[in-house]
C-alpha cells in the first residue's frame, strides 16, 4: 500500500499494509523541499523505493530510532550517497540496533544498522530553515521540526492520536509530557504526523493528548492513594486495549501506560 497527499509543497507517502481494502498498519515518510523525513519500515521497502522514484530527496532526516522510521534508511543512503541525519543520541542506536520482539518485526521488519550523522539545532532545506527541537520521552532520541516562518511542525510519534493508551515498558511520560508542554509553546502550527498525516492546528491536537495524559495522571494517582494496584487502576479507567497487549505480548499496554503516569507524579508504584 502506497498513498500520496499534498500539502502545499509537502507531500505525505503513507506506507504499510492492507487486508481486504483497508490499511491495518501504516508508517509515513514526508518530502518537503528536497529533504525526506523519516524512511518507513523495511518491510515497505517497494514502497519507499517509488517514493525515491517520484521525489528529487537530497537528504534524509530521521526523527527518531524506531524501526518503522528508520527501516530504509540504509537504503536512502545508498541512493544519495550521504549518511541520514539524525539527533545524537539517536546514533549509537542506529549503529548497534536492538533485537526486537516477533511482533515487530513481523508488522514493521527490522532495521539494518546504520551510520548517521549528528543533526545540529538547525536544518537547512533548499529554501527552510527549521529548529530542532529535542522532544524526548516516546524515545530518548526523538525530535520534532519547525519551520516558524510556514508554521510547519512535524513531530515523528509524539502525537499518533489523542487518546493513544498504550505504552511501551521503555517510554517516559514524564518526558513525553514535557516535550508536549513545549511543543505548546508555540504559536498553532499545521501538524504533520508520521502515522495520522497532515492535521490543522497542532494547539489543538497536542492539547487534547496532554489533556488525556494529565486527565489519567490525576485519576490514577487518586486510586494509587486509595490503595489499588497498576492492575486495578487500569481495569477500573478502562482503557486497555486486550487485543493490542496480546499481540504485542505486553510490550504495548494501558498498564504500562499507568505505570509510566505514576511514575512521572512522583510514586513509588507497587506491582501488579
Amino acid at each position: 500500500m502506497l498513498q500520496a497527499h499534498e500539502h502545499g509543497p509537502v507531500r505525505y507517502f503513507a506506507l504499510g499494509k492492507s487486508w481486504a481494502g483497508r490499511t491495518v498498519m501504516s508508517s509515513g515518510v514526508y518530502f518537503v523541499d528536497g529533504t525526506l523525513i523519516d524512511t518507513g519500515p523495511a518491510n515497505a521497502q517497494v514502497q519507499f523505493a517509488a517514493v525515491l522514484g517520484r521525489v528529487d530527496a537530497e537528504q534524509v532526516v530521521l526523527t527518531h530510532h524506531h524501526e518503522d522510521h528508520t527501516g530504509n534508511a540504509v537504503f536512502a543512503a545508498n541512493h544519495l550517497d550521504r549518511p541520514p541525519l539524525a539527533h545524537g543520541l539517536a546514533l549509537p542506536l542506529l549503529r548497534n540496533p536492538r533485537p526486537l520482539p516477533l511482533y515487530r518485526r513481523m508488522v514493521w521488519g527490522s532495521a539494518p544498522a546504520l551510520a548517521a550523522e549528528a543533526l545540529g539545532k538547525t536544518l537547512h532545506t533548499r529554501s527552510h530553515t527549521f529548529e530542532v527541537l529535542h522532544t524526548p520521552g516516546h524515545a530518548p532520541d526523538h525530535v520534532a521540526l519547525y519551520e516558524p516562518d510556514e508554521r510547519w511542525l512535524f513531530v515523528g510519534d509524539l502525537y499518533i492520536s489523542p487518546r493513544l493508551a498504550v505504552m511501551q515498558p521503555d517510554e517516559d511520560a514524564g518526558k513525553l509530557i514535557g516535550s508536549l508542554r513545549r511543543l505548546l509553546t508555540l504559536p498553532d502550527c499545521t501538524l504533520f504526523c508520521q502515522h495520522t498525516g497532515v492535521h490543522h492546528s497542532h494547539q489543538q491536537r497536542l492539547g487534547a493528548k496532554l489533556d488525556f495524559l494529565l486527565g489519567v495522571q490525576r485519576e490514577a494517582r487518586v486510586m494509587h492513594e486509595e490503595g489499588c494496584t497498576v492492575a486495578e487502576i487500569t481495569r477500573r479507567l478502562g482503557i486497555e486495549k486486550p487485543m493490542i497487549k496480546v499481540l504485542s505480548g505486553g510490550e504495548l499496554s494501558a498498564r504500562n501506560l499507568v505505570r509510566a503516569l505514576l511514575r512521572a507524579s512522583g510514586v513509588a508504584v507497587r506491582n501488579g
